[in-house]
Formats: structure tokens, sequence, C-alpha cells
């Protein structure tokens, strides 16, 4: 077939193949370039993974300071009592749905980084994620490439080969998995996306390449459906190793939960997954709807982990739980919380240093706050660098573009 014929080909295809009719969107996940990791040899088998609490998860009343008078002046509504309260010392509690995290706190593979953000902190949902994903300051506008992006481009270098070495559980790759040479990988099913990808029409496209001019728009399409058949069916395969018999909650966040633990434990080469919880943005009668939506994280949380320590993995998986900004330490008039500043952010592992409370709760004094936001006294960046070079045996500073310092939680 010639490469006039083949153009015609897909062109005809298009208008006539029912799988064509996913072709725009596949196009999108196209430019997934994701590699090999290290190999089942190799003694290095660290796996991160990224949990995003999306809308601006209320920290404050997730580890609540229930010896601060100030919390409860500030909140006199929507503050959780104390003896609601699951206590992990004298001054500080977890939420009465997160009863599954002080047993993480109890068996020391918790860790709690407190007043986590960055200078000049944007309140926007859009803006602020997109400083988190690319690990970029306020004044900084980078919306091609994320930190994990970056890491397939430098970090994991020369070994990266394969189109799957991030992960993400959604329909759509985010910014943060986002590389200017290689990208990560999104699905939602391993065997939804194994039979979407092999039908007739994406196979014999990926046959027909050889005769398409390099650097061509058809010699990309070509060579990007074939190596993503060939990463979807690794992916297939990988799938099928190991069925978990720990129940999950059925819910699409306990559904990705498992999803990631059946690739981890059947030592899928990926070395980053990235999975999102959304209903943070508790703006109006918040008690109610945080008390669901923490239950959610709760139980696939409490799943997850004990699906990893029962075959032995979580030494060598460190979470990262986040969110974009945390809320207004005073309550607002609908008995809800706007967007804050400053939160913190939940480490959970095997392979934990530095357990329980990583530093200083917030004394909620005019001295710390900032229009009735917290005040970030730790930069996210610094996290992300701690991970990169201690856990990933990455360059943080060529991923990160500059030096941020490290933390000892590793």
């Amino acid at each position: 077939m010639t490469y006039q014929s083949r153009r015609s080909f897909i062109k005809n295809a298009t208008l006539a193949t029912a799988g064509a009719a996913m072709l725009p969107e596949f196009l999108t996940a196209s430019q997934m370039q994701l590699h090999e990791v290290m190999k089942a040899a190799n003694i290095d088998n660290k796996v991160v993974v990224v949990i995003q609490l999306s809308g601006g998860n209320d920290g404050l009343n997730c580890v609540v300071p229930f010896k601060n008078d100030n919390y409860y002046k500030l909140r006199p509504k929507i503050s959780i009592p104390k003896d609601e309260l699951y206590e992990i010392n004298d001054e500080v509690g977890f939420h009465s749905e997160l009863k599954v995290f002080k047993d993480f706190y109890d068996q020391g593979i918790l860790s709690v980084i407190n007043n986590v953000g960055y200078q000049n902190a944007e309140k926007s949902h859009i803006r602020a994620m997109e400083i988190w994903q690319t690990a970029s300051g306020t004044s900084e506008f980078n919306n091609r490439s994320g930190w994990i992006g970056r890491y397939l481009d430098h970090g994991c270098q020369p070994t990266c080969k394969k189109p799957y070495m991030a992960i993400e559980m959604d329909d759509a790759l985010n910014l943060a998995l986002k590389g200017d040479k290689l990208k990560g990988l999104a699905f939602i099913d391993p065997t939804r996306t194994y039979n979407h990808f092999n039908n007739n029409f994406y196979k014999e496209v990926a046959k027909i390449r050889d005769d398409a001019p390099e650097g061509s728009p058809l010699h990309f399409l070509y060579k990007t459906l074939s190596d993503s058949l060939s990463s979807v069916n690794h992916i297939y395969e990988r799938s099928k190793i190991f069925k978990t018999k720990t129940p999950y909650p059925l819910t699409q966040f306990g559904v990705d939960l498992r999803t990631v633990a059946e690739l981890i434990i059947s030592n899928m080469e990926t070395k980053v997954y990235y999975v999102s919880l959304p209903g943070f943005d508790t703006h109006v009668d918040q008690l109610p709807k945080h008390e669901k939506i923490l239950a959610k994280f709760a139980d696939g949380m409490k799943s997850f982990i004990k699906d990893l320590k029962a075959n032995k993995r979580l030494d060598d998986v460190m979470i990262l739980g986040f969110s974009e900004f945390g809320r207004s330490v005073k309550e607002n008039e609908s008995e809800g919380t706007d967007h804050g500043l400053a939160n913190n952010v939940f480490l959970i592992s095997g392979g934990l240093k530095k357990k329980g409370l990583y530093n200083a709760m917030p004394t909620l004094t005019n001295e710390q706050l900032d229009d009735n936001c917290l005040r970030a006294s730790v930069d996210f960046k610094s996290i992300y660098a701690t991970i990169l070079k201690h856990w990933l045996s990455a360059d943080d500073k060529h991923v990160l573009g500059r030096e941020y310092g490290y933390l000892d939680f590793i």
C-alpha cells in the first residue's frame, strides 16, 4: 500500500468504521510515551502512588487541634467536638470518619506534614492545581509539562523505554503526567481498554506504517498506535496475574485503588500511579458533605493498605495524598469554608523514617494567618524533591528545575 493510499484508507475508515468514532479521543491519548522501568531483577522496586483530593480538602477538620481554643472560636458551627475524634495525643485527633488513619498512625506507617503550600498561593482551583501538577511558582506559567512527566523525560533514563512507566486511573491524562518528550498513560479499566484497542481497525492501521515518511503525522500515528497496542496488551496481561481477594468499596475510588494494587502486586514495571478523588469543595453545609467524602477516602485507603501489607509491598510503596489548597480557617455564613492556602499532606508507607506528626500543628494565631487562611511553612516542592531523590533515585534538580532541599520522612 502506498503512502497516499494509506492516507485515503485512514480517511475512509474514519468515516465508515464504527471503531473510528473513537479516533479523535485516541489521538489525544496517543501522545502517551511511557517507558520501561527497572526490570524485575533490579533491587530498586519503589513505587509512588499519588492521590489527589480534588476541590480543596479541609485539612483542619481532618487532623484536628482540639486543644486549641482558636479552632472552636473560629469554627463554632463546623468544628468537630473532641469526644467525636480519634485522639493521637493530648492535643490532636483525627476526624470521626478517619479511624483508619488513626490505625495507620499507630502502626507507624503515616506521616502528616502540616502547613504545606507555596508563597503567594492561588485560590483558583484550576490555577492552584496547575501549580501543584507542574511544580512551578505563581509567577511561572508552565502549562506544557508536569513534575511526573519531567521525571519520565529525565529522571528514570535510560531504563524508560515502554509506554507504561506512569499510569493515571482516569479517561484523560492530567498535566502532572505530561512531559516535554514523554507522557503517562491514562485508563480506567485494563480489560475495557484492551478490548477497545484490540479491534480490527486499530490493528490494520498499526500494520501499515513502514512506508510513511519519517517525521510525518502519519508515521507518528502508526508508531503511536503500535506502541499503544503493545503497552495496552502488556498491562492487560499483567492485570491477570494477581486478582485480589481483599474486598474494596464499590466506588470509583475503590475500584481505581483495587486496580492499582493488583498491578503493583503483579510487579508491573510502572513507577508512578495517579488516582483522583473529587468532592472536597465544601462552601456550604460542610459537615455532612465532608463526612461523606472522607468516608469514601478512608474506606478505599483501608482496603488498599490492607492489600499491600498482606502481599508484602507496603515497604516499597510511597503514597502521597494532597489537595490543591486548604480551606479558610474561619467558617463562612453558609456553615462551610472557602478556598484557603496551606494544608496538610498525608504520606503513607512502610518505608517512612519520620512518622506521625512531621511538624507542629498550626497555632491559628494572626501571625500564622493570611486573609483568614493558613500561611505555608513547608514548600510542597521540597516533598516532591525528597520523593524524587530518595525514593525514585532521580535527579530532582533536573526534574524540578532548581534545588528545593529535602525533608527527612525518608
